[in-house]
């Protein structure tokens, strides 16, 4: 059975989902997506941050400094969770998500894990 108790989940229920384990403070979320779900992604962010989440969700805000990969590894670094949206597309090598979802074992090296499709 999902973590969604149905079998599968929209990204409505998903975010249910996340509100449920940052019930009672603001969190932040670093949000990781193939650019074939960029609107998927940026409903999702919405959807958070109307929860007060603070969600980093495009390298676009990344501060200057260092190198692109040492920005993102701090990003990931200071969130409290990560979404990481999968699709054939995160998963295809030479993929930057996947650089994201290596930074992020660094940080969690044992995640809990949550599938929804």
């Amino acid at each position: 059975m999902s973590p969604c108790g149905n079998g599968h989940c929209n990204a409505d229920s998903a975010i249910v989902r996340i509100q449920f384990w940052a019930v009672s403070f603001a969190v932040r979320i670093f949000l990781s997506f193939p650019s074939e779900l960029e609107s998927q992604a940026d409903s999702i962010a919405q959807s958070l941050r109307n929860c007060d989440h603070d969600v980093f969700f495009s390298h676009d805000g990344l501060p200057p400094g260092d190198s692109f990969d040492a920005r993102v590894e701090k990003a990931i670094e200071s969130s409290d969770f990560m979404v990481f949206l999968i699709s054939p597309g995160s998963v295809t090598r030479g993929r930057y998500t996947l650089s994201e979802l290596a930074f992020a074992r660094n940080k969690w090296p044992n995640p809990s894990i949550a599938c929804c499709r």
